[in-house]
């Protein structure tokens, strides 16, 4: 309990040293204040936040290609798609600057991905291949085109998770399979582009009737706040909708 105030206090502190970086967050703050009073301030906001997220693990590749966190995370899910049958089509929602993708799609694997509309066009400068400007809570495809959908650390950013549960359900084709990589407990709040925090337990609740857990797993903080938590999960044939 005593961790978030000491998380936020730590950063106060580095702000009070860095003059340069204190006027970029003051700035930051005055031109996205009213973010949390409705969806389009929160996705102009989230596209601010996720467009210089990229940006910085483009100048700083050394640095993302070492990082424990996202090697392990890599890893797992690259596990998970691999003990998944033939040759799949792909969804990544929010796939960034594609780290997360890139191995699952030279597994031989079709990879199609989403990213928000005023990023998209970064993705594509990291190398992205077919990435389409869109909204992971209003997806524009079909239903039943997707043998698996990923979303690597998207659902804490959005305006209603339960919005994006639906539309991964109606993409995915009967018995298709769902991968979530998120932040796990309240500490996961200590970013301000985080909206929501999960467990597994909450998990299961929101995305029941329609999906059911197959795997999970827990990855150590490794510099960050919280767990990461990574969950495996397939579409249900039979639901009470």
């Amino acid at each position: 309990m005593l961790r978030l105030p000491r998380i936020r206090l730590q950063g106060l502190a580095y702000l009070m040293l860095h003059p340069r970086q204190l006027k970029h967050v003051v700035m930051r703050e005055l031109r996205f204040r009213y973010r949390l009073h409705d969806r389009r301030r929160w996705i102009e906001w989230q596209e601010y936040d996720a467009y210089n997220h990229i940006r910085l693990m483009e100048t700083h590749p050394v640095e993302l290609h070492n990082n424990l966190l996202h090697i392990e995370r890599t890893k797992t899910i690259s596990n998970m798609v691999n003990g998944l049958d033939g040759c799949l089509s792909v969804l990544d929602v929010g796939c960034g600057n594609g780290a997360i993708c890139s191995p699952i799609r030279k597994m031989g694997h079709t990879v199609t991905c989403v990213e928000l509309v005023n990023v998209a066009p970064l993705t594509r400068r990291c190398g992205v291949e077919s990435v389409v400007g869109g909204d992971a809570e209003n997806l524009a495809f079909a239903g039943e085109g997707f043998d698996l959908v990923l979303a690597s650390e998207v659902v804490e950013h959005l305006w209603s998770p339960q919005n994006f549960f639906v539309e991964a359900f109606r993409v995915l084709k009967p018995g298709g399979y769902l991968i979530l990589s998120t932040p796990e407990g309240k500490l996961g709040l200590s970013y301000d582009s985080h909206k929501h925090y999960f467990t597994l337990e909450s998990l299961k609740q929101m995305v029941d009737p329609n999906f059911a857990v197959c795997q999970a797993k827990q990855l150590e903080p490794n510099g960050d706040p919280s767990p990461t938590l990574i969950v495996l999960l397939r579409k249900l044939s039979i639901t009470n909708n």
